[in-house]
């Protein structure tokens, strides 16, 4: 019976493993151009080729870019912060 126990606990052990350890070694989570454009059309903001370009740039550049378009404050820094978010 003790056997069959340890046989027990070493694969549970292993199961467990296998589904910590990706998760401590997991990369942190980074954020996109793609996520500057899709919460800005979530907001309601047409996005274009202009939108578009801003979302390719750094994080400060993309907020002036923005606000060249007359995107509201608070939206163009979340925007933007997206693009680097991690």
């Amino acid at each position: 019976m003790s056997k069959l126990r340890s046989k027990l606990a070493a694969a549970t052990g292993l199961v467990l493993a296998a589904g910590v350890l990706p998760v401590i070694f997991a990369a942190p989570a980074q954020a996109t151009p793609y996520h500057c454009m899709k919460y800005l059309d979530d907001k309601g903001y047409r996005v274009g080729p202009k939108v578009e370009g801003a979302c390719n740039l750094d994080e400060g550049s993309c907020i002036l870019e923005l606000g060249k378009l007359h995107v509201a404050q608070a939206v163009k820094l979340e925007a933007c912060y997206r693009i680097h978010k991690k």
